[in-house]
């Protein structure tokens, strides 16, 4: 994705071209792609690369993959792909504070959206619209709870399912009306909550039983999510004065 504008040089069937790109502009390039290219000024860009077994995973159920027929995309306006892309740096630049599902929830939209979009892709026939049955909702809302305190990911969320990543997302929403993602960090601040409750443990512990990055992560999405930080939540709840400063 073009970070600002330059001009580009690129090679296409042995014939160079010349292009000027414009910010948030995206270029793509099916795997093991031969191709050359230069700036003619200074510029910087982000580089996303989606290995084909990812783009398998993720969109397997939804699309038939053997009809997938990518073709070289240079310079295109994609408002979508945009802003997954600046999301997907911004959390790399990051250091991905929220662990390693927000990332692989944004690259498998990216994926399916792409595939969609540009692939020449033919629907799957078993292809659902009505979100998730109620096993796979079952055994995948289990799957978090069992798995709070670890680095949820998509992928096995997906698994616990039986779906790819992509198709389970867009169910999940379907089923529930917001995103995995949304679905984990609400059930850690929920979890977080009974735990300043009982009083026995600090912040940091705290942060890493139910699975956020620290306790500076906790409580941004504590706040966030509640409107208070977790210690002006135990007060509200009326705990004592010794069993709040036992959370420091």
């Amino acid at each position: 994705m073009t970070l600002e504008s330059f001009k580009k040089e690129f090679e296409n069937d042995g014939e160079i071209y010349r292009k000027e790109l414009q910010p948030g502009q995206i270029s793509f390039y099916p795997a093991l792609t031969h191709c050359r290219h230069r700036s003619l000024q200074p510029t910087e860009f982000a580089l996303i690369s989606l290995s084909p077994e990812f783009v398998s995973i993720a969109c397997c159920d939804m699309f038939a993959l053997d009809s997938i027929k990518w073709a070289r995309q240079t310079g295109i306006s994609d408002s979508y792909a945009e802003i997954v892309c600046r999301a997907l740096l911004k959390e790399t630049l990051g250091g991905s504070p929220t662990g390693s599902m927000y990332a692989q929830s944004l690259a498998t939209s990216l994926a399916g959206h792409l595939a969609s979009q540009y692939g020449g892709t033919e629907v799957c026939s078993q292809q659902t619209n009505g979100g998730l049955s109620a096993s796979q909702l079952k055994r995948s809302i289990e799957f978090v709870h069992l798995n709070l305190g670890e680095d949820v990911s998509l992928k096995k969320m997906a698994g616990a399912a039986g779906l790819s990543p992509f198709h389970f997302a867009r169910q999940f929403k379907k089923s529930m009306g917001f995103s995995p993602y949304q679905f984990v960090l609400k059930q850690r601040v929920n979890k977080a909550k009974q735990l300043l409750l009982k009083g026995e443990k600090n912040l940091a512990e705290i942060a890493v039983d139910v699975g956020f990055y620290d306790q500076s992560h906790f409580a941004q999405q504590f706040r966030r999510h509640c409107g208070i930080t977790p210690k002006k939540y135990a007060a509200q709840c009326g705990l004592t004065k010794a069993r709040r400063e036992r959370l420091s």
